[in-house]
């Protein structure tokens, strides 16, 4: 964590300012709290956690990011968790995926705004995953706004299924709203 980023209770937390994070990994029963001013820089990542969240009223942006044709980066990977909740966060200028959920369950979106321009800038990508609601959101891409993937991965959780989505605005560019 950075350092003028304080941990209290499980809480990271990020105030009105401008912060450069790099990789920014939550653990197990963290939470991820960008205040009303703050833009925070970097990727977010999260693997085999649980009980995780992400939220306020700040912005999580790639714009620092390689946007380079072959060096594109997700900008939140989320990979086996389960229990994952965003709320109120604006995700900005992606170099790749934006939100990408790998065999995860029970995810919750809610008023999320998200704005992407580059090519293959998805806004959420579920892959292999289930229990989801995405909620009161806007999402803007170039590219797909909702992609529900089903890989034959070795793993066994092989679908994407019990996905609700409602009351979402969705805008692309070029491609597709939900696919």
């Amino acid at each position: 964590k950075p350092a003028d980023c304080p941990l209290d209770n499980g809480v990271l937390y990020f105030g009105r300012g401008e912060y450069e994070v790099g990789e920014l990994w939550l653990k197990s029963g963290q939470t991820l709290f960008l205040d009303e001013g703050a833009v925070v820089y970097g990727q977010l990542r999260a693997s085999a956690a649980h009980d995780i969240r992400v939220a306020g009223r700040g912005i999580f942006c790639g714009s620092r990011a390689d946007h380079g044709e072959h060096t594109r980066d997700v900008l939140v990977n989320m990979e086996y968790c389960r229990n994952v909740e965003i709320e109120g966060v604006m995700f900005r200028d992606s170099p790749s995926w934006t939100l990408r959920f790998l065999e995860c369950e029970g995810v919750h979106i809610d008023n999320v705004k998200q704005i992407g321009w580059m090519i293959n800038s998805d806004g959420v990508d579920l892959c292999n995953t289930r229990h989801v609601v995405v909620e009161n959101s806007l999402l803007r891409n170039y590219d797909d706004n909702i992609s529900l993937k089903a890989f034959n991965w070795w793993s066994g959780m092989n679908n994407t299924y019990d996905v609700t989505m409602r009351d979402c605005v969705l805008w692309a560019d070029c491609a597709h709203n939900f696919l």
